[in-house]
């Protein structure tokens, strides 16, 4: 037997009915495919119709007690013959060519997965509810299966028009019958995992018969708020595709809104869904489909506070806000160097008694990029210190101050300048700088401090070619681990300059890289693209407060602009100011 067909249904009989037919009329031998009907226990009469129905000799109907949709298709999968599995719901019209696509596709080595696409019929018991469904699953099929097709199957939420190898399916277990909703999000992510790769079959298209109403809608959501916490404990990277990824950036009003509503006593539900029918009676179908859309996010919110524990549960596994802060040289400011680029010692010890007294917990980005991709716990309030360059002033009098504080920072290093000076910054009228020795590097990085990479030579990574950017990156971690006697993990991009080409290469040799752009990293930051804060001089604590909570610095922002903005109007209005003018760095 080539392939079977395995679809679990309940309480469906009237829809077997119109989809069934067409199931049983393919172009393929019959001979060649069977169809497993498992009956979860239906008390409609669905089995009585099933057998009553005329056939080939090829559709077979398996009947077990109520266990759940996950436990049916489990079922059907145990007692197939085929070599190919394809998975079905019951509510699927198919064309004539579908299992045929499905038989015929190309399946090399770990590429052995297929899926078509599931677009919505037009009409509908509850025409909102239709019209939601489509707007779901029609514009996935239509634009993000084209861009990332090999994972588009994880993360369409639909199992109804898979196939894959039998044996595949079975060495992995089956699906998960303890997920009541998310158990295809979750078997297709153990398949993602284990290597297998997914390819999109465009004419194997199905239509869905679109049978739920609003409340079901609704309903499913509760179900999948519980199904995301449950999946992001299971699989902690998947937490980052996840709607709870986006706590974290919404400003303050939007987090604080979202937390009465999810955390209510009474639910809000009820009342939104007199007005979501009230909007779609006199016309307003796009501020009514709007609405539900509310709806389904604040039963999924409200579901999961619930599975999390309470709403400090469900920040501390997908809220986590990280401020990173930015220093290069810490001390005393000597002669011809660059006063943007140096902390005095006493500034410096200022904010970390104020990071110290807000309750600010300095992390490395390795803790960082734990919690991310597997879920391992961080403090309340998290913070990373960066120091760039490797400036020996830093280790004199800027390491020695985080001690005292018990505090940790990362350390991104030039590694063809160690024991030397910052040359790169010679063109800019910078004096040297005398950098860190490696034995300084060493000594430091077993006090606690982290280190990273910060290029070979400090080029503008944005007129390198793609081969120099990779012997940048590659070379200069190699360089690192031989002085630092550990891993490195992290890079940050010289001069905070980089093209879309640095952050895809970086990807292969770093787990994380830094850029010098404003704002709070949180679980949906590209960990290639992690956002900074640089701290200048006469930084007050003032600033120290915007920059830890928000991610920019107010006033330097407002500087910046007034001397892009005005000084060119000022220049024009007295010339005679531009001989006295030096172009800042």
């Amino acid at each position: 037997m080539k392939l079977s067909v395995i679809i679990a249904t309940f309480n469906r009989r009237d829809l077997l009915a119109q989809t069934l037919p067409r199931l049983l009329k393919q172009n393929y031998p019959s001979d060649q495919y069977e169809i497993l009907m498992v009956v979860d226990g239906s008390t409609d009469g669905s089995a009585q119709f099933l057998k009553s129905i005329a056939h080939p000799g090829n559709l077979r109907v398996i009947e077990q007690p109520n266990r759940g949709q996950a436990a049916a298709i489990n079922e059907g999968l145990r007692q197939s013959t085929g070599e190919i599995v394809l998975f079905l719901d019951d509510d699927i019209l198919c064309e004539p060519n579908l299992v045929a696509e499905h038989a015929n596709a190309e399946r090399t080595e770990r590429a052995c997965l297929a899926f078509g696409p599931v677009l919505v019929s037009p009409g509908g018991r509850d025409l909102l509810a239709t019209r939601w469904a489509q707007t779901f699953c029609d514009d996935f099929f239509a634009t993000k299966v084209h861009e990332a097709p090999e994972t588009g199957w994880y993360g369409c939420m639909a199992s109804a028009n898979s196939s894959m190898p039998r044996c595949v399916a079975l060495s992995i277990g089956g699906l998960n019958d303890t997920f009541t909703r998310g158990n295809d999000v979750e078997f297709g992510f153990r398949l993602l995992r284990d290597g297998y790769s997914f390819h999109y079959l465009p004419n194997a298209l199905t239509h869905q018969v679109f049978t739920k109403t609003r409340t079901d809608i609704i309903d499913d959501a509760e179900g999948e708020g519980r199904a995301e916490i449950r999946l992001g404990r299971l699989f902690p990277a998947l937490r980052s595709t996840s709607r709870f990824a986006l706590l974290s950036v919404k400003p303050w009003w939007k987090r604080l809104i979202a937390r009465a509503i999810a955390t209510a006593p009474l639910s809000f539900l009820p009342l939104l869904s007199l007005f979501t029918a009230l909007f779609h009676t006199i016309g307003l179908g796009s501020l009514a489909l709007r609405l539900l859309l509310v709806q389904q996010n604040i039963a999924a919110y409200r579901s999961a506070v619930r599975e999390a524990g309470s709403w400090s549960a469900l920040q501390r596994e997908y809220g986590a806000r990280l401020p990173i802060l930015m220093y290069h040289n810490i001390g005393p400011l000597r002669e011809g160097f660059d006063e943007f680029l140096n902390i005095h010692t006493e500034m410096f010890e200022q904010h970390l008694r104020w990071l110290s007294r807000n309750h600010y917990t300095p992390i490395h980005l390795s803790e960082w990029i734990a919690w991310m991709r597997e879920g391992t716990p961080l403090p309340p309030k998290p913070v990373l210190l960066t120091f760039d360059d490797a400036y020996r002033d830093t280790a004199n009098f800027g390491f020695p101050l985080l001690k005292k504080f018990g505090f940790k920072g990362t350390l991104f290093v030039v590694t063809n300048h160690i024991g030397g000076t910052n040359k790169w910054d010679l063109h800019l009228n910078v004096s040297e700088q005398p950098l860190m020795s490696a034995e300084e590097i060493r000594t430091w990085s077993v006090r606690g401090i982290e280190i990273g990479s910060h290029s070979l030579s400090h080029p503008d990574l944005r007129t390198c070619s793609d081969d120099e950017i990779q012997f940048e990156m590659d070379e200069s971690r190699q360089s690192l681990e031989k002085v630092a006697c550990k891993p490195v993990l992290c890079f940050a991009y010289p001069y905070g300059y980089f093209d879309h080409r640095a952050p895809a290469i970086a990807r292969s040799t770093y787990d994380a890289a830094l850029t010098c752009d404003l704002g709070i990293n949180c679980l949906a930051t590209d960990p290639m693209r992690l956002k900074r804060i640089i701290v200048i001089p006469r930084y007050t604590l003032g600033q120290m407060f915007w920059a830890t909570k928000y991610g920019f610095n107010p006033w330097l922002t407002l500087r910046i602009q007034a001397g892009i903005r005005l000084k060119p109007l000022i220049l024009r209005v007295f010339p005679f100011l531009r001989r006295n003018n030096t172009t800042p760095r």
